[in-house]
């Protein structure tokens, strides 16, 4: 037997995929399962997996989608899964063009035709808990995963808070501002005396990260590779970031406590699938809006230019154990 998984978003997503990845897995031992993928970083969590035998890499170029389809036709699945989020019409299109036999896929208020076997997407669940009702899994919270990295905790004699406060480029808007991190760890490392502060930063938000580790005596790690960065990850204690990949990658560690600060996004949707995750927001009414008209004729962003350091400070101090075990 062949599966085919389709992915058209990012590494966060993928790694919210890896749950319905090891089910897929467990309901199929002996098939061979490949994967496509639309955005090229998203093959990190996965493409250690000794399960895996083939990640394929397209973009949206029509040109380059319609080589792709080509291309897999050749190997004639018999199942293909298209990830939670994506395009009903899309998704169910590709999966018939590229001749899958059982083409499995959601749907939002209209049955896709393409697909053999449709599943409803429910918005106010979690994707991963989306990603799971694809491939008949009823059980909650399997924890994510990424292939090839191993959770190996180490006693650290310092208390090691790990930071991003960037994310991709075409999501600027999800970012708390930089002078209000800077406030944040400083404010941090006044109170507490034996805390090592990291700054993890991709090339999006290089020059900013810079200035935080400056202005705040923080270690930055720049642009590592995916599997050393996900091993600097597993070693902190706490996490706080805004609405990234990294967050996800935290998640895959069961003893770190994460903070995401969430302004626009859909936080119900996306936050890091862990017990020991926080979200860190307003409330605002107006939350969440991205992806709704809203979002786009919104010019303030008060969700987050008025969510305070103080604020911020506070709800991590009232819910981190390991900050309130260091007293």
């Amino acid at each position: 037997m062949k599966i085919l998984i389709i992915h058209t978003y990012g590494m966060g997503d993928m790694i919210m995929f890896t749950p319905a990845l090891k089910k897929i897995k467990e309901k199929y031992p002996k098939a061979e399962i490949d994967f496509v993928v639309f955005q090229k970083f998203a093959i990190n969590p996965i493409k250690n997996c000794d399960f895996v035998k083939n990640i394929y890499t397209s973009d949206f170029n029509i040109k380059n989608i319609i080589k792709t389809v080509y291309f897999l036709r050749k190997n004639k699945y018999d199942i293909s899964f298209v990830t939670s989020g994506t395009s009903s019409l899309k998704g169910g299109l590709f999966s018939f063009l590229i001749g899958a036999k059982e083409r499995v896929g959601e749907y939002k208020k209209f049955k896709n035709l393409f697909y053999t076997r449709t599943v409803q997407y429910i918005e106010k669940l979690h994707r991963v808990e989306n990603n799971l009702m694809l491939v008949g899994c009823k059980e909650k919270k399997i924890k994510p995963f990424i292939c090839g990295v191993n959770e190996k905790k180490l006693f650290n004699k310092d208390i090691k808070i790990g930071f991003h406060i960037g994310s991709n480029k075409q999501f600027e808007k999800k970012r708390w501002e930089k002078s209000k991190f800077i406030k944040l760890i400083n404010k941090i490392k006044s109170n507490f005396g034996n805390i090592e502060t990291i700054i993890f930063s991709g090339p999006d938000e290089q020059n900013e990260s810079q200035e935080v580790a400056e202005m705040t005596n923080s270690k930055l790690l720049l642009n590592l590779p995916f599997n050393r960065l996900a091993k600097e990850i597993s070693v902190c204690d706490v996490f706080i970031n805004t609405d990234s990949g990294l967050g996800h990658i935290a998640s895959c560690f069961e003893n770190i406590e994460i903070f995401t600060i969430f302004g626009p996004a859909k936080d119900y949707k996306a936050k890091p699938y862990s017990k020991k995750a926080h979200v860190i927001k307003l409330g605002l009414e107006c939350q969440p809006c991205y992806g709704t008209d809203r979002f786009k004729k919104c010019k303030n962003l008060e969700c987050l230019k008025n969510l305070s350091v103080d604020y911020v400070y506070d709800f991590i101090l009232k819910n981190s154990e390991v900050l309130n075990n260091a007293k």
